[in-house]
């Protein structure tokens, strides 16, 4: 779990690209029990506001300008004031990820290219593999298999049928495209683009987690 002062410093860089989206984080993890729950309604009061005012028109830009930057510094100035009892653990720990998975690279150059997007503080139990050979993978949850590069035309990825076929973990497949992915559907999902990896690992814990309760719920009955 992130640390008081990683997440002081996180929301602090997120500032100045959104002013909302920053107050949105905030409410979320501020314990309603403590008087920083107060302090924060009374920066979204007046942020709101001068979102209505520079909607109608109201005051001139320069004005704008002055109460952004008023704001702004309201925002850093609460951060800088939170305290650890301030801060609702649960909303914290609800950011981690502590399914197990294993990338699949090809190549060392893939390896470090893939870790910018496993951050130790979020995911807890990511594993790296670039021998290019067949792995047991037990005890993983998810193999994140990363396709580059592709086999040639006409070639069968050897290795991504392995852990399709030989292994227990659902396999997210990262790449362009593979026929084998079609193949297991209740196996194997997909994504394409560094934009929907999260997404798509979200997504895949979600199922892991509804399967093993209804696993569970078939032992009970």
């Amino acid at each position: 779990m992130p640390t008081l002062a990683q997440t002081k410093t996180a929301l602090k860089r997120k500032v100045s690209g959104n002013i909302g989206n920053v107050l949105k984080e905030l409410g979320a993890m501020i314990n309603p029990n403590e008087k920083a729950f107060n302090t924060l309604i009374g920066i979204e009061a007046a942020f709101r506001r001068l979102e209505a005012q520079q909607q109608l028109i109201t005051v001139s830009p320069e004005q704008l300008n002055v109460g952004y930057a008023s704001i702004t510094q309201s925002i850093l100035n609460f951060i800088d004031s939170l305290e650890d009892d301030d801060i609702l653990t649960v909303r914290l720990l609800q950011h981690e990820v502590y399914e197990r998975i294993l990338v699949v690279v090809k190549s060392k150059e893939r390896k470090q290219y893939m870790q910018q997007f496993f951050p130790t503080d979020y995911f807890r139990n990511v594993y790296y593999d670039d021998s290019a050979l067949p792995q047991p993978a037990k005890g993983i949850d998810i193999v994140l298999y990363d396709d580059t590069p592709p086999p040639g035309e006409g070639e069968t990825d050897t290795l991504l049928q392995h852990y399709l076929e030989n292994t227990d973990a659902v396999v997210l497949y990262f790449g362009r495209h593979s026929p084998l992915v079609w193949k297991y559907p209740e196996k194997a999902y997909a994504t394409n683009s560094v934009f929907s990896l999260h997404a798509r690992i979200k997504e895949t814990t979600e199922y892991l987690k509804y399967k093993e309760a209804f696993e569970q719920q078939q032992k009970n009955a």
